[in-house]
């Protein structure tokens, strides 16, 4: 009768999410743009938004913020 009722929190990794970590640097293709002309790209399961990107380029970023379920990154190199 007396039940308890936990909450669990997801890890990441039950998410399909790999850790991402500002400073990071990854070789990335851009494969969409977001509404607001930010490229898109997929980093370990988050979606990375990268301005001054269009669809189809591929260029080196620096991860500058990380939140749960995306992050933005900065072009560093093409």
């Amino acid at each position: 009768m007396g039940s308890s009722f936990r909450r669990s929190k997801r890890s990441t990794s039950s998410r399909g999410l790999g850790r991402l970590e500002v400073g990071e640097e990854y070789t990335v293709r851009v494969f969409a743009v977001s509404r607001r002309g930010d490229g898109m790209a997929k980093i370990r399961g988050y979606t990375v938004f990268i301005p001054n990107t269009k669809a189809g380029d591929v260029v080196r970023v620096r991860i500058t913020r990380v939140w749960s379920r995306f992050a933005t990154a900065e072009v560093i190199g093409e």
